[in-house]
């Protein structure tokens, strides 16, 4: 359980070590550890908009290959007449399709989603973070933090 705690942790830091790396250039422990700093000094809020982002994609695309697998349903059973065997079928291989398409589509919106908050968390450190009322809120709470 321990092991499994800290896998955990070293794929959250490698991943985002990783996006940080891309665009900095650095060796991978330099960079590793400026990342880390980078997320620390931000209250590591990337945990949250990790976990966040995760479940909302997995359940959004649970949803449309559900409503994939029932709309073949639906068609087969409507239109084709089959039988209860078939659509049944039917609705479990347009599912397996649907989650296998749409997970694909939804790992690289997890990627991009990520990508951002680093450069975001990279912007707001160096202060060059944009004056959106977000920005604002957000430099407010780290110089509380800071205090």
């Amino acid at each position: 359980c321990l092991l499994a705690i800290l896998q955990c942790i070293l794929r959250f830091i490698t991943y985002f070590a990783t996006i940080y790396l891309v665009t900095r250039g650095e060796s991978f422990c330099q960079g590793a550890k400026k990342c880390f700093n980078l997320l620390k000094r931000n209250g590591l809020s990337a945990m949250v908009v990790d976990a966040f982002t995760s479940w909302f994609v997995f359940l959004t695309t649970q949803a449309v290959a559900l409503l994939l697998g029932f709309i073949t349903l639906y068609m087969l059973h409507t239109y084709r007449k089959a039988s209860d065997l078939a659509c049944g079928l039917g609705f479990l291989i347009s599912f397996i399709i649907g989650n296998i398409i749409f997970g694909i589509f939804t790992d690289i919106v997890m990627a991009v989603v990520d990508a951002m908050y680093v450069f975001v968390a990279i912007d707001e450190d160096s202060g060059r973070a944009s004056t959106h009322k977000s920005a604002d809120k957000m430099r407010e709470l780290n110089s509380k933090k800071r205090q």
